[in-house]
């Protein structure tokens, strides 16, 4: 599989540092460029290109954070802030705006599901993306760490 092109949502957790990381390693690897994009979702209640989202601050700081992260990394990123009403919407149209051959996520898992349970945003992407798609799915088995991927 040739990789030149990597898209990573990212919403700032501990866990997703540590895969932001990993995504570096792997971008590096393959000489891939790779886009972090953090997804605002905006209220039904505000248009969507409303100048003034709340939150949009915040968005920018973990957008600059992932930046930091990558460049401790010996990464050079790119990252942009999308706003949508759906982040598994917004996820799927960037992939497939910017040519990615690969889309690196967590998944989020509700407390008490199963190990092959994967969040909404993630099942949608799962079943739209127009690439290869690695969820991070950290759910503890007996010590162990389990993950899921489509390709």
């Amino acid at each position: 599989m040739n990789i030149t092109h990597i898209l990573m949502p990212y919403k700032g957790t501990p866990s997703e540092d540590e895969l932001l990381r990993t995504t570096c390693r792997i971008a590096r690897q393959f000489k891939a460029r790779l886009l972090v994009v953090h997804v605002m979702e905006v209220p039904m209640s505000l248009a969507l290109d409303a100048q003034h989202v709340p939150g949009t601050e915040e968005a920018e700081a973990l957008l600059e954070r992932a930046e930091e992260l990558a460049s401790e990394s010996g990464m050079h990123i790119e990252t942009e802030l999308l706003k949508d009403r759906s982040v598994g919407h917004a996820v799927v149209d960037q992939a497939r705006s910017v040519g990615a051959d690969l889309l690196i996520m967590e998944a989020a898992c509700e407390k008490g599901a199963s190990a092959s349970s994967v969040g909404h945003t993630a099942e949608y992407v799962l079943k739209h993306a127009p690439c290869n798609v690695w969820i991070s799915h950290l759910v503890s088995l007996n010590g162990h760490t389990a993950g899921h991927r489509k390709g």
